[in-house]
């Protein structure tokens, strides 16, 4: 009886645990990534024809998600700061730590990231980027998960994940601007080199073919093809007025990718909220 209930405390090395505890972790995100992309294609493809309620809400959900990661991986580092700075015994704990104010400031941020990201994604035609953004999301899965093996033995959780994140976010937020500008002076171009009345017919004509059955979104897609036509237009003329500097010519146009930036910047932070959702952050 003795020996019989020693081995009932024991824990069976033999016990059967759930698929999803077991898990890889590097197949699970990789897998969430892939549902990410399926879900932002299905987007791309039905957007123009979704009503405005459902398009609400998904530009919602994506904003809960992304301000979700930012207003966590913001925790971890003021929860970090108050350790090193407060005694245990302050007061100043629940002032200091962030709470109704800070989930409300990134949820700002997280609606005006998805008013960039939904738009672009509809008008994201070419098949490349869309390549470039898959890329992307299994890069930030490998480097995350890789970071944080490295990184293991100096920090300690929950800071860890930060850590991983901080890292991961930066290289490649990098990579995907780079391949973003790469594939942008490999593409034609509309022409903005004329006079003010050809000028606004061809910047009307871009707007007229965004179209979609929800007219709050329709506005959102046009108001995005006349910003793609002033950053086109002023890049041609500052192109033109610095013909003998190449490389101030290359940096204005990477001056001009501040769109292409925030896109790349709501994509890689929506992967965030999605992929923090099994780490304990608070």
């Amino acid at each position: 009886m003795e020996a019989l209930s020693k081995e009932q405390q024991e824990p069976s090395h033999y016990q059967v645990q759930s698929p999803l505890i077991d898990a890889d972790p590097l197949l699970r995100h990789s897998a969430i990534v892939l549902v990410a992309i399926a879900g932002a294609w299905l987007f791309h493809l039905y957007s123009q024809l979704t009503p405005t309620a459902i398009v609400i809400s998904i530009w919602l959900v994506t904003a809960w998600l992304i301000g979700r990661g930012l207003y966590r991986r913001r925790r971890i580092r003021r929860r970090a700061w108050l350790m090193a700075s407060l005694k245990e015994t302050s007061p100043w704990h629940p002032w200091l730590r962030g709470g109704m104010r800070l989930r409300v400031y990134y949820a700002f941020i997280g609606g005006f990231l998805a008013l960039v990201l939904l738009p672009s994604l509809s008008r994201l035609k070419d098949p490349a980027p869309w390549m470039l953004l898959l890329a992307a999301g299994l890069a930030l899965v490998i480097i995350r998960l890789r970071v944080e093996t490295s990184l293991a033995t100096q920090f300690k959780r929950p800071f860890l994940e930060e850590a991983a994140w901080w890292v991961s976010l930066r290289i490649v937020t990098v990579g995907l601007m780079t391949g973003f500008i790469a594939l942008a002076f490999q593409t034609s171009q509309p022409d903005f080199i004329s006079d003010d009345v050809e000028l606004l017919i061809s910047m009307q004509h871009m707007m007229d073919q965004e179209v979609a059955r929800s007219e709050l979104f329709q506005y959102a897609l046009q108001w995005h093809a006349a910003m793609d036509g002033a950053r086109f237009w002023i890049g041609q003329q500052l192109e033109q007025a610095l013909p003998t500097i190449p490389l101030a010519a290359v940096l204005t146009w990477a001056l001009l990718f501040i769109k292409q930036f925030l896109f790349a910047l709501g994509w890689l932070l929506l992967l965030v909220g999605l992929l923090s959702r099994d780490t304990h952050y608070d």
